[in-house]
C-alpha cells in the first residue's frame, strides 16, 4: 500500500479520497483495515486533495504523535540489537550484566519520553507539525558500556 502514498482515490460515486502517510502506515502494519475498494480509480490529481482532506482533530494529532513515539522507541531498541523496545526491556532481570544495563537504560529512556509527552501534550494543537514536535523528544541515551 505504501507505494500509493500521495495518491488520491475516486470511489464509484465520484467522491475523492486522500489517505495520509500515517493512514497508509497503519494499513501496512495491519493496525486498520484498508478503506480502499477494488472499484476505486487511482488518480494523481493534486487538486483532489483540496476536495478530500478532512480537518484533523486534536485527538488525531495526539494519536499521530503517540504512534511516532512508539516507532522511535522501537527503532532505538533495534539500534542496540533488540527486536523492539519491549524485548529490550524484558531483560530487566537478566543475569547478563550487559543485557541488564541495556534494559535499565531503555526503560529509563521510555519513562523520560512519556513523561516529556505528558508535560508537553498541552502545547499540541491540530496545527502542530509533528516532525517539529518530535525533534523535542528526549534522545536515546548512549548504549551502556560494561567493563569486565
Amino acid at each position: 500500500m505504501a507505494n500509493y502514498q500521495d495518491t488520491y482515490y475516486v470511489d464509484n460515486k465520484g467522491a475523492i479520497h486522500f489517505l495520509s502517510k500515517q493512514d497508509l502506515q497503519n494499513i501496512d502494519s495491519g493496525k486498520c483495515p484498508s478503506p480502499i475498494k477494488n472499484s476505486w480509480v487511482i488518480t494523481d490529481k493534486p487538486s483532489a486533495m483540496k476536495l478530500s482532506v478532512q480537518p484533523k482533530t486534536l485527538e488525531q494529532s495526539i494519536a499521530d504523535i503517540s504512534y511516532r513515539i512508539n516507532k522511535a522507541l522501537d527503532e532505538g531498541a533495534k539500534k542496540w540489537m533488540y527486536d523492539n523496545l519491549v524485548t529490550g526491556v524484558s531483560y530487566l532481570y537478566s543475569t547478563n550484566q550487559e543485557f541488564l544495563a541495556d534494559a535499565k537504560a531503555l526503560m529509563e529512556w521510555r519513562d523520560n519520553v512519556w513523561e516529556w509527552l505528558i508535560k508537553s501534550v498541552n502545547s499540541v494543537t491540530v496545527d502542530t507539525l509533528i516532525d517539529d514536535f518530535m525533534k523535542t523528544m528526549p534522545s536515546q541515551p548512549n548504549k551502556p558500556v560494561i567493563i569486565k
